[in-house]
């Protein structure tokens, strides 16, 4: 049976999405990291450039293989924009056989998923249901999950995974890019210890968070799961997945660009002042330097997966591997 805790935060959750899925949009030094360096990560391993194409691309594949309808899942779909590209993008290929089955919480963001697919013509492919993971169940087969960015809300992942594993057929895949650093989107201490000595060096109009509305003049390691689930098992995602099922391709990355290119204090910087631009520069390139080493653990996921097999050997990024990646709670 949930806690009354569990109930406050699920209406807390529901609350923060009340006006739509779009809460915060990111700054313009995010775009330009992630075009600069992400991007030539993710066409390296998944030979994609965008969001639509990463989940496209690999339901495409079992699309052209099976000329069965075939069923896919989309875990904490929100307002099912990101389900309405994909949707697109494989009706552009001439790939029709398939039908979304989206999962959420939000009776709002329901409610707008279905004006959006309507607006569309689409209500042939995607079907926005209620869909508590932590308590319902699924019924039938599944040929392909995805999770864009909602791994990362769940309280019992053991029971999503145990969902996805005995409903996902032996060749299925499972797509997900999310959040997997500390719980509460908080710093390991050895990341912390990293960004406290870069926060001595940053001008004080640098230390603004926008979210927060508040001056951090020393860097605050601020807990996002206190009230609702936002960030609530991060930490638990990578250790998971990693024991649960076997990968195709993975990229990692993040810990503490994250830090200074997200909605909280990326703002703060301007693409076009150079000595910002020099800043960001340097603080990926260590960022990159140190997950390289093994010094800190990424905070970004980017997975291509499927059911558990004997022996996975999946593209990856340097030396990058799904299990280099775990940074165990202990």
């Amino acid at each position: 049976m949930m806690t009354n805790d569990y109930e406050n935060r699920l209406e807390r959750q529901k609350h923060q999405y009340a006006e739509g899925a779009e809460i915060h949009a990111l700054p313009a030094v995010f775009h330009y990291w992630s075009n600069k360096y992400l991007r030539p990560r993710i066409e390296e391993i998944f030979n994609v450039s965008t969001v639509r194409d990463f989940y496209a691309n690999g339901f495409a594949e079992l699309l052209s293989t099976k000329p069965d309808h075939l069923k896919f899942v989309s875990i904490g779909s929100g307002d099912c924009s990101t389900e309405i590209d994909i949707s697109e993008a494989l009706i552009a290929r001439g790939l029709r056989n398939f039908e979304f089955t989206c999962l959420e919480v939000s009776e709002n963001l329901i409610r707008e998923a279905t004006t959006r697919i309507q607006a569309k013509g689409l209500t042939d492919f995607l079907k926005p249901i209620y869909f508590d993971v932590n308590r319902d169940a699924l019924q039938s087969p599944v040929h392909g999950f995805m999770a864009h960015h909602s791994l990362h809300h769940i309280l019992d992942l053991e029971r999503l995974f145990d969902i996805i594993d005995s409903h996902l057929v032996p060749d299925g895949r499972f797509l997900s890019q999310d959040v997997i650093g500390r719980n509460g989107h908080k710093r390991w201490p050895e990341t912390l210890a990293i960004i406290e000595i870069l926060w001595k060096i940053i001008d004080n109009s640098k230390k603004y968070h926008h979210l927060l509305k508040a001056q951090h003049l020393q860097f605050v390691n601020y807990d996002c799961s206190t009230q609702g689930f936002e960030g609530i098992r991060a930490q638990d995602i990578m250790p998971l997945l990693v024991s649960r099922f076997s990968f195709n391709a993975f990229f990692a990355t993040g810990g503490l660009i994250d830090v200074f290119v997200d909605r909280g204090y990326g703002p703060n910087y301007d693409i076009n002042d150079s000595n910002d631009i020099r800043f960001i520069d340097l603080v990926e390139t260590l960022n990159s330097v140190l997950l390289d080493l093994g010094v800190i653990k990424p905070t970004m996921l980017f997975a291509d997966m499927g059911r558990k097999r004997p022996q996975s050997n999946p593209r990856i990024h340097r030396e990058r591997s799904p299990a280099f990646c775990v940074r165990m709670p202990t």
